[in-house]
């Protein structure tokens, strides 16, 4: 059984560092970048909510983690998307933001619990929305569950990627009010 709960970050720093880096090579063929050493670890991660899932052995397979911001400046990845077409988001937004699942562990719904928990958080926080960078398998479901993208070309700018590396990298920024949020 896999249990997902609220944990605090700096006692679980290592562990959750270490599955970072593990699901973004087991994702990624290329070596880390330099660039790209925040996907592993940033200032957001010290003040923002953090949570864990655990197998029967207590070891951690799967980590999220929610910050609040009340500007786009604060907002972990802004810098990714052009300011003009995220001006509209309605303050505070929550980030749903460094979700990984070890390979071991996909396909058991961890990551919709994980959203739910995050945004129950986000409710609890008084957030007006909610937003995600993501990529891959994982849009479609952000847009059924009514999220709207904001495509970024920036991001090839911003990492230097080429072509063949651009799927690996997340794609959008997806976005919906809070009062549109349902159970997912």
């Amino acid at each position: 059984m896999i249990i997902i709960k609220e944990v605090n970050f700096s006692y679980h720093k290592k562990e959750i560092l270490e599955l970072r880096k593990a699901v973004w090579e087991q994702n990624n063929p290329h070596p880390a970048k330099e660039d790209l050493i925040t996907c592993f670890y940033d200032e957001y991660d010290e003040y923002a909510f953090h949570w864990a899932a655990f197998d029967e052995k207590n070891n951690i397979v799967a980590s999220a983690r929610l910050s609040k911001h009340n500007s786009l400046d604060s907002l972990s990845g802004h810098k990714l998307n052009d300011d003009a077409d995220v001006a509209n988001i309605d303050f505070p937004i929550a980030s749903l933001s460094r979700l990984v699942i070890h390979k071991s562990f996909h396909g058991r719904g961890l990551c919709e619990r994980l959203d739910k928990e995050r945004i129950v958080k986000a409710e609890q926080l008084k957030c007006n929305s909610v937003c995600i960078i993501t990529y891959g398998q994982r849009t479609k479901k952000i847009m059924d569950d009514g999220f709207e993208a904001f495509h970024s070309s920036i991001l090839t700018n911003v990492f230097k990627t080429e072509i063949e590396n651009k799927r690996f990298l997340p794609l959008a920024f997806y976005y919906k009010g809070i009062t549109s949020i349902e159970t997912i």
